[in-house]
């Protein structure tokens, strides 16, 4: 068993982002096949199911190819803060999609 606390100089949990990253997109990509397949009549503008969907597939996918290129920005000299502003960023966006859907959702219902 790998030991995963903080003192420990590597840990590798590259296996499972790389899961989870794949799941997402594949998961997405499926949806977004199954909507435009089935083509119903309230467009996708109006589902609340798409902002989900969007905003955690930009989140993941922005989170993603930011800590793949970690290597080459660390190498570089770029600075560690500038990651986790972009994946901040990401963040923000994500949670404040999702903020503002769940909103609506609820205006719509009541």
């Amino acid at each position: 068993m790998k030991d995963f606390s903080l003192d420990q100089q590597f840990y590798d949990d590259m296996p499972i982002n790389l899961l989870m990253v794949i799941f997402t997109l594949y998961a997405s990509t499926q949806w977004f096949i199954e909507v435009f397949r089935k083509m119903e009549d309230t467009p996708l503008y109006r589902r609340s199911v798409f902002y989900y969907i969007s905003s955690f597939l930009i989140f993941f996918t922005g989170s993603f190819l930011v800590l793949l290129t970690a290597d080459y920005l660390r190498e570089e000299n770029v600075g560690i803060r500038k990651f986790w502003v972009i994946i901040g960023v990401l963040n923000i966006v994500t949670r404040l999609i999702v903020s503002i859907t769940v909103y609506k959702a609820k205006v719509r219902v009541t």
